[in-house]
């Protein structure tokens, strides 16, 4: 099992899009996902939702099977749990319970699945820091545009202080996103690969609109666009990633 935190500090990076999408291609290939919806607006839930789960916080209240609170979605072997919006504190008892309550409960949720695809939120907390120290990678969408080197740096600073900090295994991967024919996305992305040449990917997602259809609840059929068809490449190109550092590891 592994488990993709898809992270950006920045709105409107694509990072719901590429959560989905990339949750959307390792099914594709016949990997059992959870797709685990930790935004306070809940975007993912709402475009890929098909079968509804128990509310969560009425199953921990209740004591049921964490399994109850899982849904169904319309994407290929891809489920679906829904963190609620209202505060760690009130779902796990105290504060001080609250960070290290839900990185136990994303733990228990992996269950049998062979990944998990965390859709994260953009600001610090407790959501996001329970996140990245269960996750095993940080996929770090960004948008080919002028920001981005400097987003990008200060991104893979706080990932590698705490990754530093807390002694985790976690890998960092930059993905290129909405990449366009125009000569400032092809300097932005060459400017990225200079910076980062191992964080990088090598596949570049295009600029595809059906893509945030799919966040907005359209569910594409008939021929993969070009931009699901780079996130299946990108789903095979992770899965290497996490192979080879899970070989090293044992």
């Amino acid at each position: 099992m592994a488990t993709i935190a898809v992270f950006n500090l920045e709105p409107v990076t694509g990072k719901t899009t590429t959560a989905i999408s990339l949750a959307a291609a390792l099914g594709h290939f016949g990997a059992r996902v959870l797709l685990v919806d930790l935004t306070p607006d809940r975007d993912a839930t709402f475009a890929i939702e098909r079968v509804r789960g128990l509310d969560l916080a009425e199953v921990l209240e209740r004591d049921l099977p964490l399994e109850t609170s899982i849904g169904g979605s319309s994407l290929t072997n891809v489920d679906l749990l829904s963190l609620p919006s209202v505060p760690l504190a009130t779902l796990f008892g105290s504060t001080g319970t609250a960070r290290s309550g839900l990185q136990d409960l994303l733990r228990r949720a992996a269950g049998d699945y062979a990944y998990v695809v965390l859709d994260l939120p953009d600001t610090v907390g407790d959501v996001m820091g329970a996140a990245l120290r269960v996750a095993d990678v940080a996929l770090v969408p960004l948008p080919a545009e002028e920001e981005s080197p400097a987003d990008a740096s200060r991104m893979v600073r706080a990932l590698e202080d705490l990754r530093q900090r807390e002694h985790l295994p976690l890998r960092i991967a930059l993905l290129l996103v909405m990449v366009s024919a125009a000569p400032e996305s092809a300097r932005v992305a060459a400017a990225l690969r200079s910076q980062y040449p191992r964080l990088v990917l090598p596949t570049t997602i295009p600029f595809d609109e059906s893509l945030q259809q799919r966040v907005d609840g359209f569910v594409s059929g008939g021929l993969p666009s070009p931009g699901e068809n780079a996130f299946q490449q990108v789903a095979i190109e992770l899965s290497r990633r996490l192979s080879a550092t899970m070989e090293r590891a044992g």
